[in-house]
């Protein structure tokens, strides 16, 4: 996801197109498979105040990062 990342941002300054972080509700599993727009997901993400913080943590330690 680094090397993705490193180059969507060289693209960006190259061309001078902005770049926006987009957050979706897809689960990527350990075998390698995907669950495209899970609702039940982002229910468990926000379901507890425990849980809803945590997941803003993370969103915010993304955003951060990148």
């Amino acid at each position: 996801m680094d090397d993705a990342i490193a180059g969507m941002k060289k693209f960006s300054k190259e061309h001078n197109v902005p770049l926006d972080l987009t957050i979706v509700n897809d689960q990527f599993l350990p075998d390698g498979t995907a669950i495209h727009k899970e609702s039940e997901l982002v229910g468990r993400l926000v379901e507890t105040p425990e849980s809803r913080k945590s997941h803003i943590d993370n969103i915010l330690k993304y955003a951060d990062t990148y």
